[in-house]
């Protein structure tokens, strides 16, 4: 693959990506000429950002060849990622002056002096500039120096992959550009391809799955289309063969260096620490839905993360990914209320191609080709592959390995491989079959992550405390039976993640907690285990959590809980799940979870889930009592819910599930609020929506799942719709 790049490398794509031909951009090309076309006197500044091939350029081309004539003066520049600014200032000079005469000796004119003769030119004229493709906030400061508003309703627009450039301009003149939907892409494509903008139906099967390799980025659509052309014939056996072999054309073909070099860009211009974050992300599945506490958890464990300051690993390594994302390197996508991450299918195989020819050394197998793998590899991905793929292969200096959803991987093969790699950090089963892991896996001294997440495995070696610099441990969707004890040794854990663990009839069984489990200091996340009166009561030893799901809790914990809760100030996310097997006699009355003991030291948290276990018809009720005491105000004759003024100043997300005795809920104002997502599930008896919902401004999501019929009809009326008209999302059932 080309690495060498050019300063004129946006104007040559310009150019494939000609903005005649683009589709889905008349309103963006609309709110442009509303733009410069506004009676707005004082200077204003708009940018359009996203990733590289997306047709930035090209949008702006076809706006500044319309509008550009309705200025006193007009100028478009390249900015280069290194970019010398006395080069800048001086080819400004003779693009705005234009056919009036260049004072002479500009070239060998300090900074001062070109600065000056910018500002006596246009200190009384309209000017438009366009800056194309910015990388450094401080281009557009340093020019912005020396050019001033002179209030003659000047414009600047500039073109940018990175989110804090375009956040130069105003919200309201920020546009991003995003991939092509289907339809759209399709659309693209004919209008590159065929005269009559139609495909003929024998390749069109084919030709929607080259261009569904492109994933909308009209860069690629145009570019694959030009290598389309240039085949002998245009057969559909033709363009199979190209299709099948489409990841070698793009990093081989020279006709598609205009789209490797634009995307190269992007990765040429990451920092160091994040370059290793960013090549990472490429050893998942085309099209892999990416966790961000599954990528944070592995980046550290791999070393990428470096402290800063105060804040924790976890929190600098969520900079490193918000950081990835405004540079458009990962796309965001929301499902169900939760953000994923993923590459997009070029950026993952220049990622995949950069990974082997650098330092990287990593590796991804997809059963798709033969596995070739020499002895310096440190990074090895599989997926859905089975065991007699790797069986001959030695790597001694493998750090990680991650086999996703490789069914046939047998304890006895893990063994013999696992004794040859000293060096493993990471070891990532996720759904693998196995029943047992091979006890040399207590031997992998260097060994900080190790994921059985929706695997079969059943139990965890009784010596785990060998694994002593083990931080995370993700049993999530296992079989795990019980937690060995000396995982209480294991002082420099910071994950423990048990949730979901299933029993052989797929019943959800939360392990007991070890005795000592709470003297894990460095611990961050807890999740899954079952209460106990030991543990509720030692939990307030954990000060450093950030995150907390505990599991069958009874009214008898609630007071110790509350305690414990009290010391811990970072906690973000609490999770409780309530149980009642049998009839307790309730004596804790109103010194309850919410009380003024704790309250006040959660500032910190983000999301509260509180959810009932039905466990019968009988249990259901027991249940409703065990809530009682969990809410705070109950009225004669109500079983009410409140949240009062100034509770969880920092709360964004509330679940509640199955709290049947609970027939209203009430926010007063002040209370929640930045809340964003409120989710109310199998409250059958709530028969309104919560008094007060109006008072929650930021809310954006409402979800109302296995609800009363009445507050169904409620919904319908103009009178509640006038309470949520504020809120964007609301769903019901």
């Amino acid at each position: 693959m080309t690495s060498h790049t050019s300063e004129r490398l946006p104007y040559q794509a310009s150019h494939v990506l000609d903005g005649e031909e683009l589709v889905g951009i008349a309103e963006n090309i609309e709110i442009l000429v509303k733009f410069l076309q506004s009676e707005e006197s004082a200077l204003s500044v708009a940018s359009v950002w996203g990733m590289g091939g997306l047709g930035k350029t090209a949008l702006v081309t076809n706006v500044y060849k319309r509008e550009s004539q309705n200025f006193g003066c007009h100028a478009w520049i390249s900015i280069s990622q290194s970019y010398k600014f006395d080069d800048i200032l001086r080819v400004l000079i003779k693009k705005l002056y234009g056919k009036d005469r260049v004072p002479d000796g500009i070239q060998s004119m300090n900074i001062a002096e070109l600065k000056e003769i910018l500002r006596v030119f246009l200190e009384h004229k309209r000017y438009l500039i366009v800056l194309d493709d910015v990388w450094n906030p401080k281009a557009f400061h340093d020019l912005c120096h020396c050019l001033g508003d002179n209030h003659q309703g000047s414009r600047i627009i500039i073109t940018t992959r990175i989110d804090g450039v375009a956040s130069l301009a105003h919200d309201r003149c920020k546009l991003q550009l995003k991939p092509l939907g289907d339809e759209e892409a399709w659309d693209l494509f004919c209008k590159r391809m065929f005269r009559d903008h139609v495909c003929p139906s024998e390749i069109e099967k084919c030709a929607k799955e080259i261009v569904t390799k492109c994933q909308g980025l009209p860069l690629a659509i145009m570019s694959v289309g030009r290598l389309l052309l240039s085949l002998g014939q245009q057969t559909e056996s033709e363009w199979s063969r190209l299709y099948h072999r489409f990841n070698w054309e793009f990093e081989q073909n020279p006709s598609l260096e205009d789209l490797r070099n634009v995307l190269y860009l992007s990765y040429k211009d990451l920092p160091a620490y994040l370059k290793s974050c960013f090549l990472y992300c490429s050893m998942f599945p085309e099209d892999y839905l990416l966790s961000k506490k599954r990528l944070i958890r592995l980046w550290i464990a791999e070393g990428f993360v470096q402290e800063r300051g105060s804040n924790t690993l976890e929190e600098v390594a969520e900079d490193y990914l918000n950081e990835l994302i405004k540079r458009s390197m990962l796309q965001v996508v929301e499902m169900n209320n939760k953000r994923r991450f993923r590459m997009h299918h070029l950026m993952r195989e220049l990622a995949l191609f950069v990974s082997a020819e650098a330092t990287f050394h990593a590796v991804v197998y997809d059963n798709s080709a033969t596995l070739k793998v020499d002895g310096d590899v440190r990074r090895l991905a599989v997926h859905n592959c089975s065991e007699d793929v790797l069986s001959s292969i030695y790597m001694p200096l493998l750090r990680t390995f991650l086999a996703l959803h490789c069914s046939t991987l047998s304890s006895s093969f893990l063994s013999s491989n696992l004794s040859k790699s000293k060096y493993l950090a990471v070891l990532d089963l996720d759904g693998a079959a196995l029943k047992t892991l091979p006890d040399v896996i207590v031997d992998l001294f260097n060994l900080r992550y190790l994921s059985l997440r929706n695997s079969k495995v059943e139990s965890l070696p009784k010596s785990i405390e060998k694994l002593s610099n083990l931080e995370t441990l993700d049993l999530y969707g296992s079989m795990i039976k019980e937690l060995p004890h000396g995982i209480v040794k294991l002082e420099k854990l910071r994950y423990l993640n048990v949730m979901e663990v299933k029993d052989v009839s797929g019943t959800c069984t939360p392990p007991e907690a070890p005795k000592g489990l709470w003297n894990l200091k460095e611990l961050q996340t807890l999740k899954g285990v079952k209460a106990s009166r030991d543990l509720v009561k030692r939990l307030k030893n954990l000060s450093q959590l950030r995150s907390l799901a505990i599991c069958e809790l009874k009214d008898y914990h609630f007071m110790h809980l509350s305690h414990s809760l009290s010391q811990m100030r970072f906690l973000s996310r609490l999770v409780l799940f309530i149980n009642c097997n049998k009839y307790d006699n309730l004596t804790i009355g109103r010194e309850l979870l919410f009380c003024d003991g704790w309250l006040p030291n959660l500032q910190n948290l983000r999301k509260l889930q509180l959810k009932g276990a039905i466990i019968s018809k009988e249990g259901s009720s027991r249940l409703s009592e065990t809530m009682k005491h969990i809410f705070l105000d109950l009225y004669e004759g109500d079983q009410q819910l409140v949240f009062r003024d100034g509770w969880f100043p920092n709360l964004q997300s509330l679940i509640i599930e199955n709290i049947s005795c609970v027939n209203r809920v009430k926010m007063e104002k002040g209370t929640m609020v930045h809340l964003h997502t409120l989710v109310l599930k199998g409250l059958g008896k709530l028969k309104d929506v919560p008094q007060g919902i109006e008072f929650l401004t930021s809310l954006q999501f409402l979800n109302f799942s296995e609800s009363h019929s009445q507050l169904k009809e409620r919904l319908q009326e103009s009178e509640v719709r006038d309470k949520l008209q504020h809120i964007a999302n609301i769903y019901i059932d």
